[in-house]
């Protein structure tokens, strides 16, 4: 069986389930493991490199309401990998290519792919999507082996979080300019990790909110993963004045409990790594509880005032 992921948290629940030598293309964004980064690119973003947040939302805000698709089949290299099965999404037009968007190149195809589209709102669909892919890829046995220890890491996690005598109130932020909330999964894993997101709703969409709306909100905790950035591309932004004046009318802010996340490696994508994602969350909101992993690289406290 020959596969492409066009979605970086199957990408990595393939690889997971022993499939990397199977996987035959990847999309632009697929940038773990490093086994397969090697491989064709079968998708691309009309979003220039290096573009700002503030520019990033203008165009996607442009393009979506003229219709126009975020993302661009690179039909080449899809027609050399001529794959068995597409994995690809419904949950996100800005995040990732859709199915629609790929119905004209594969009628390019010699032969018509199986085609899979994971669309899950929260951490347990996430776990059923890893036994879907099971599924197709007849895998089963170790996609039990991986939820398994999944479920087995959260329930650890939550143990010790929820012994804790005080649940922070926190506001995580999936883009800065402007503002977007948390939505989907992430309210979850906050609650697992011992804190209260105070603003995103489990189960719903990411949405846009106003700084003021923030500021009244009161966090104990503020933390900033934005959807496919870098903790380095998210702190060079904090240098924007304009981004940099909203924060600090926050107490939180002044008093040091702002914190940056690798919100593109851990957070922001529907796979097995959400559980480290739980892992780094605890350890800011309950950083004396004792034997965490270490995820060091991934968050960066800030101080600002």
């Amino acid at each position: 069986m020959k596969i492409a992921s066009l979605l970086p948290g199957a990408t990595e629940a393939l690889c997971l389930l022993g499939l990397d030598e199977k996987i035959v293309g990847i999309s632009h964004e697929c940038d773990f493991p490093d086994e397969i980064t090697h491989l064709p690119r079968l998708t691309r973003s009309v979003i220039p490199a290096h573009s700002s947040s503030a520019e990033i939302n203008h165009i996607v805000a442009e393009r979506t309401k003229l219709n126009l698709p975020l993302y661009q089949v690179n039909e080449e290299a899809l027609i050399s990998a001529s794959p068995d099965l597409i994995v690809t999404q419904d949950l996100c037009n800005v995040c990732a290519l859709s199915p629609d968007e790929l119905d004209t190149s594969i009628k390019q195809l010699k032969k018509t792919p199986q085609i899979v589209s994971l669309n899950a709102h929260s951490f347990d669909e996430i776990l059923s999507d890893i036994t879907r892919l099971a599924e197709h890829t007849r895998t089963q046995d170790k996609a039990t082996e991986i939820v398994t220890d999944l479920q087995k890491r959260m329930t650890g996690i939550q143990s010790a979080t929820q012994a804790a005598s005080h649940q922070p109130r926190v506001a995580l932020l999936e883009w800065i300019d402007p503002p977007f909330c948390a939505g989907h999964w992430t309210p979850d894993l906050i609650q697992v990790a011992g804190g209260e997101e105070i603003i995103g709703k489990a189960g719903q969409k990411s949405r846009q909110i106003q700084w003021q709306a923030l500021i009244e909100a009161e966090p104990d905790k503020l933390i900033l993963a934005c959807c496919g950035r870098s903790v380095e591309q998210t702190v060079a932004e904090l240098g924007n004045s304009s981004i940099a004046d909203k924060l600090l009318h926050l107490t939180c802010v002044t008093k040091g409990e702002l914190y940056v996340m690798d919100g593109s490696a851990y957070l922001n994508r529907p796979g097995p790594r959400l559980v480290d994602a739980v892992e780094i969350l605890a350890s800011i909101l309950h950083p004396n509880i004792p034997n965490l992993p270490c995820h060091g690289s991934a968050i960066q406290k800030i101080q600002m005032a």
